[in-house]
């Protein structure tokens, strides 16, 4: 039987976010007001988008690789339980309607999910990321 756990989540406040969304506007050239366009281009980093409906089978094996749940990543963006929140959490649960960026605490990577129902990956992880999906690679970088 599968143990049940509670999952991890605390929202990041005062100076600590202040510096954060500082920090995350910097490398990533995100905020959650205008939202995140890594699918049009304009952006530095490699990156790989994919079709947020076809990551659900590899949910997990990616937290795994993420060091999921043993690790906190920052939540940023619409569906943080509060518009344009930013949070500490310990799971991605995958796309949910919003605007979300997942960060490591060094902000190495980003894992972004956007209304135009993709995923997109960018940074340290998206080695690791191409490995998981070789599988799809149908289906990568394509968006109508």
């Amino acid at each position: 039987m599968k143990e049940e756990r509670t999952p991890y989540y605390r929202f990041v406040n005062g100076e600590e976010r202040e510096r954060l969304e500082y920090a995350i506007l910097e490398k990533w050239d995100y905020d959650p007001v205008h939202y995140w366009y890594p699918l049009r281009g304009g952006f530095d980093e490699e990156k790989l988008f994919f079709p947020a409906d076809r990551l659900e089978p590899y949910l997990d094996r990616l937290c795994g690789l993420l060091g999921l749940p043993d690790r906190h990543l920052y939540e940023y963006g619409e569906g943080c339980r509060e518009a344009s929140q930013l949070a500490l959490v310990d799971d991605i649960y995958g796309y949910n309607g919003f605007e979300q960026m997942y960060l490591p605490e060094d902000l190495s990577w980003a894992v972004y999910f956007s209304h135009e129902d993709t995923v997109t990956f960018a940074g340290s992880i998206l080695s690791t990321v191409k490995e998981l999906l070789a599988g799809e690679r149908e289906h990568w970088n394509k968006w109508n």
